[in-house]
């Protein structure tokens, strides 16, 4: 089944569906059409399921039922009728081999799955008319209405029909047989016929309805239950991103730059590639934060946060605010000139937000120091390595008079 897009969506069909358990409605049918619909879906993909799994069975039974049959013929008719019923007999059970092969064909036939209820409810009525007319040849009456009923079970059970379809099948199935007998001129004892054909009738659609509501509960609970799961895993993906995320910036925080330079430290000393660490400090913050106060000092880090954000495009860069008033920039498999570039970008977009800081002692307005560091991970080296080296080169930008960058080393 599918789950709804929205926290909205699926919150709204959960209040459907608890309003329609907790109603008890006798109805074979949901209010809501979304509903009604995918009951339908489910139930034609589980009724196609059971047909192509247990085919086997399904056509091992009805082999059954012609031994079974067909021994009872020979045991109890009259050996003066004896050859006429055989005649009809095998008439009527190669017609319903056709009936029930073509069931089981055409559910094999993955093009056919979207009319499996056409093509059940069409099989199964031309196989009601053909043994109900066919049996009125027999000379014994119980027997004629035996098939009957067998086959009304038949019908009612191998398809996984729901009522409305059976009793359509059975209705018309039933009219039609007898508007073909007497048209026929066949012989057919009508009181038997209507007590047996009724009232396997009423036993069948009795069955269908049980069935088909403890089915429409089981599917709502069972979509109750997928909703419910669904709700919490959106939670839980959601309590991981906020472990993961810096609430003021939207970027990663430092458990999760911790984790990811740990990651791809090790895959760059694999591949002997270069790794490479921008580290970002505004300058002069705690000044700005004392002058300006520390809502619009919230505003600026988000700020600076959104030009990191819009820094990084390769899927494997990670933008993070490491603390206070610090960021980093991960870039692995990056050499120190596509790291310098990055931060020169950096640099010139904090420029460009102009953000007033009367305080500074560097420009009228909200400037960065960035250090940039690049090593080829080796056995004796370790992710803190590249970022202490990082933060050496960002301590030599702020030595230097601030408000530029500075390489490792330089």
């Amino acid at each position: 089944m599918n789950t709804p897009a929205n926290k909205g969506e699926w919150e709204d069909e959960a209040r459907v569906i608890n309003a329609l358990l907790q109603g008890q409605s006798y109805s074979v049918r949901f209010s809501a059409n979304y509903l009604e619909k995918k009951f339908r879906d489910t139930m034609r993909l589980r009724a196609l399921n059971t047909v192509r799994y247990y085919s086997w069975l399904i056509l091992a039974f009805y082999v059954i039922i012609g031994i079974v049959s067909h021994s009872e013929l020979v045991r109890y008719v009259h050996p003066q009728y004896l050859g006429h019923d055989l005649t009809v007999w095998w008439a009527v059970y190669i017609t319903e081999t056709f009936v029930v092969g073509g069931l089981v064909l055409c559910s094999l036939i993955k093009r056919l799955d979207a009319y499996y209820w056409q093509y059940v409810t069409g099989v199964a009525l031309v196989g009601l008319m053909a043994v109900t007319v066919a049996t009125a040849g027999f000379d014994d009456p119980y027997f004629n209405q035996h098939i009957i009923v067998l086959v009304l079970m038949i019908i009612y059970g191998v398809g996984n029909l729901r009522l409305v379809q059976a009793g359509t099948i059975c209705i018309a199935g039933g009219l039609l047989s007898v508007a073909s007998i007497a048209l026929l001129d066949l012989k057919q004892d009508w009181g038997q016929f209507i007590n047996y054909f009724v009232m396997a009738n009423l036993v069948g659609a009795g069955v269908c309805y049980v069935l088909e509501r403890r089915d429409r509960i089981m599917f709502l609970q069972a979509r109750l239950l997928e909703l419910e799961k669904h709700q919490l895993n959106v939670l839980t993906q959601r309590l991981d991103q906020i472990s993961r995320e810096d609430a003021l910036t939207g970027l990663a925080n430092r458990r999760h730059f911790n984790e990811a330079i740990q990651r791809e430290w090790e895959r760059a000393k694999r591949q002997q590639s270069p790794i490479s660490l921008v580290f970002v400090d505004i300058d002069h913050f705690k000044f700005f934060n004392d002058s300006y106060g520390h809502l619009d000092g919230d505003r600026a880090l988000a700020a600076v946060g959104t030009v990191l954000r819009n820094s990084v495009r390769r899927p494997g860069d990670l933008a993070a605010r490491y603390g206070g008033e610090e960021f980093v920039i991960l870039l692995p498999n990056t050499a120190r000139e596509g790291a310098m570039e990055v931060a020169r970008q950096v640099l010139n977009s904090v420029d460009q937000l102009h953000i007033p800081h009367g305080a500074s002692k560097v420009a009228p307005y909200l400037t960065a120091s960035i250090g940039v560091a690049t090593e080829v991970p080796s056995a004796e080296l370790s992710p803190a390595y590249l970022i202490a080296a990082a933060d050496a080169a960002v301590y030599s930008a702020k030595a230097a008079g601030r408000h530029r960058i500075t390489e490792q080393g330089t």
